[in-house]
């Protein structure tokens, strides 16, 4: 009998599993965790079909992406890093922001073509004058799109503002 009430909770304890690899959010967008982000940060992929991205100006003249109702495919892919315990404003994010055509297998954007991608890359944080959205104009960024996954390969660089991802490469099932 003491057998059996030691051998209950190791089965509940080895069947769980602990790390999600998919999140299915409530409007049935997947989002996958990047296996190949750093240890300390959590990267997901937010992939939305029929979708179309806008990218507008607020009041102050800084840009903001808005994810509509369209006929193409929107792409978020967010880094996140966790501030230290007990700060309130020590979280660190950057996000890229990118459409493609629903229509098309492979796409392929360099340096001016990047704006038809409307590539945005969003750097969030407490670091003054740095914070915000900005349009990348210099990269490449190469999409592949099957009836099942999108892999995406994006290099880029800014001078303004510093960021740590300057290299993504992502495959997730649709």
């Amino acid at each position: 009998m003491k057998v059996v009430f030691f051998l209950i909770p190791f089965i509940l304890f080895s069947s769980c599993k602990t790390k999600a690899d998919k999140v299915i959010t409530l409007d049935n967008q997947i989002k996958n965790v990047n296996s190949e982000c750093p240890a300390e940060a959590v990267c997901t992929m937010d992939v939305q079909k029929n979708k179309s991205l806008l990218i507008k100006e607020d009041g102050t003249g800084a840009l903001y992406p808005e994810i509509v109702a369209g006929d193409k495919t929107v792409v978020v892919y967010t880094f996140l890093r966790k501030g230290p315990e007990g700060t309130v404003d020590g979280d660190y994010s950057e996000t890229i922001h990118f459409e493609i055509p629903n229509g098309t297998t492979t796409s392929s954007f360099t340096d001016a073509s990047l704006k038809d991608a409307k590539l945005l890359f969003g750097k969030h944080c407490y670091c003054k004058g740095e914070a915000g959205y900005y349009r990348v104009e210099r990269g490449s960024l190469k999409v592949i799109k099957s009836e099942s996954s999108v892999t995406f390969d994006l290099r880029f660089k800014m001078e303004h503002p510093s960021h740590e991802l300057n290299n993504i490469k992502q495959t997730t099932s649709l």
